[in-house]
């Protein structure tokens, strides 16, 4: 009978003790809001710094901190593009709860302007009729990859396999039968001049 009797006494203080401790903690409650448009902030974190305890606004912004000692505390809180905010003086009392509603404000981030620019692949034949198709012009071209099959020696060699154009001399380009005085050469978007003062074409056999 002692041993029940010591057993229950054991029993019921227990309960008084962590009753009084319950009764001895308070919490912190509030509203996570943006500061400019007045929404919550679903998920938005808040932490007490002394404890490493804390708690994540649902999603109406609310958030609850149970458990705590009276005391002063900092609260941390934080969420994604907005600047993370820290309170101090946190008053908790015994049984009671502290409110603490808070209104983030918008972390700005600049970012520098990035250009990428893209050209056409020509130097193969895929490339080069994809050119051709976007063209408002009659043209023909021979790509890199076709000249380093064909093994031609110079340009001249080269404008042989090039649909329409025919050398003549070795080295001097007609196209479609057209006299050289019709003829131009250009390098990089500028016209070469003739070595010879009697032609215009450029002389091809370089």
């Amino acid at each position: 009978m002692r041993f029940s009797y010591a057993l229950m006494l054991t029993i019921v203080s227990l309960f008084i003790v962590a009753l009084t401790s319950h009764a001895q903690t308070g919490r912190i409650a509030g509203t996570i809001v943006d500061g400019e448009t007045g929404d919550p902030l679903f998920s938005a974190s808040i932490l007490v710094v002394e404890t490493s305890s804390g708690a994540v606004a649902d999603f109406d912004g609310n958030y609850l901190i149970k458990g705590l000692q009276p005391g002063t505390y900092t609260l941390r809180v934080s969420y994604i593009s907005f600047a993370t905010q820290t309170i101090t003086d946190v008053v908790v009392s015994a049984d009671e709860v502290t409110t603490i509603d808070v209104a983030m404000q918008s972390e700005g981030v600049n970012l520098e302007e990035v250009v990428v620019s893209a050209g056409a692949i020509l130097n193969n034949e895929a490339g080069l009729l994809r050119q051709r198709q976007k063209s408002i012009a009659f043209s023909d071209a021979i790509s890199a990859e076709t000249i380093s099959k064909s093994g031609a020696g110079d340009a001249a060699a080269a404008m042989t396999k090039v649909v329409g154009a025919s050398v003549v001399g070795g080295k001097y380009v007609y196209v479609r039968g057209l006299g050289d005085r019709y003829s131009t050469t250009h390098l990089n978007g500028v016209e070469l001049p003739s070595a010879d003062p009697n032609k215009k074409a450029f002389n091809l056999d370089l």
